[in-house]
């Protein structure tokens, strides 16, 4: 257990309520991309069922946020509470134990498990930093399938989290060359689209193409950089999605 002295208590929660503030945006967010989606889904000519998934997902976040709302409060009230004695006490120190993980660190992950890892444990301002690359990835690796009922309820709660931050994610953007910095594998496998090399194209990377269109296709609120990539996607995908069944 980590001691923290006066000015570190004040800072843990003043980091709490900034962490609550925040999740009871999402949760505003949330209910609101609910309303849309039930929109477009009773919508003319709308795939009913893949806004049906939208809204089933969304839903699942909904019911992530309001539990670690409440985790948060809780912690949060902790928080007060030891300040408030150290501040009566006169106290130098008090305890209090803080698990946040930088951003820094999340943009540090590679491999898909360390990714799965961090989309579920990591506050939810963290998870947005997740890039279109990141997120097609996880998506990709999903729709492999679960074995057990624990792994299926594991996949369940990722692809939850994933269409939150698929929601989400438009609204937060960063400069375009900064963000394609970090999306080697998916330009890549862009390129190949666009030079009509599909035959070149790995089983992964057709699948994370696969999973890239599948994302885009679902956000209500797609940027004109979002719109860009799905026409560039469109004309190849029905024949990317012919060759993975073939695989």
């Amino acid at each position: 257990m980590k001691v923290l002295s006066g000015s570190k208590l004040q800072s843990n929660v003043r980091s709490l309520e900034v962490q609550y503030n925040e999740i009871t945006g999402k949760l505003a967010e949330v209910h609101r991309l609910l309303k849309r989606a039930d929109a477009r889904r009773v919508a003319p000519n709308e795939d009913r069922s893949k806004w049906n998934q939208v809204i089933d997902n969304l839903e699942k976040s909904l019911n992530d946020l309001r539990s670690k709302e409440s985790l948060i409060e809780s912690e949060l009230r902790a928080a007060r509470r030891l300040l408030q004695q150290d501040l009566a006490e006169g106290a130098e120190t008090a305890t209090a134990q803080v698990s946040i993980r930088s951003t820094a660190e999340l943009s540090r992950a590679t491999s898909v498990e360390h990714l799965a890892e961090h989309i579920l444990d990591e506050p939810v301002r963290t998870v947005d930093d997740l890039s279109l690359e990141q997120m097609s990835r996880l998506k990709s690796h999903l729709t492999d399938g679960a074995g057990t009922a624990q792994e299926e309820k594991e996949q369940a709660a990722l692809l939850s989290r994933v269409e939150q931050v698929n929601q989400m994610q438009p609204r937060m953007i960063k400069p375009k060359a900064e963000e394609n910095r970090h999306q080697f594998i998916l330009r890549a496998a862009i390129d190949k689209l666009k030079s009509e090399k599909l035959d070149v194209v790995s089983y992964g990377e057709l699948k994370l193409l696969f999973a890239c269109y599948s994302l885009l296709s679902k956000r209500l609120e797609p940027t004109a950089n979002d719109r860009y990539l799905q026409k560039l996607l469109e004309p190849s995908i029905k024949e990317v999605q012919r060759t993975l069944r073939v695989q």
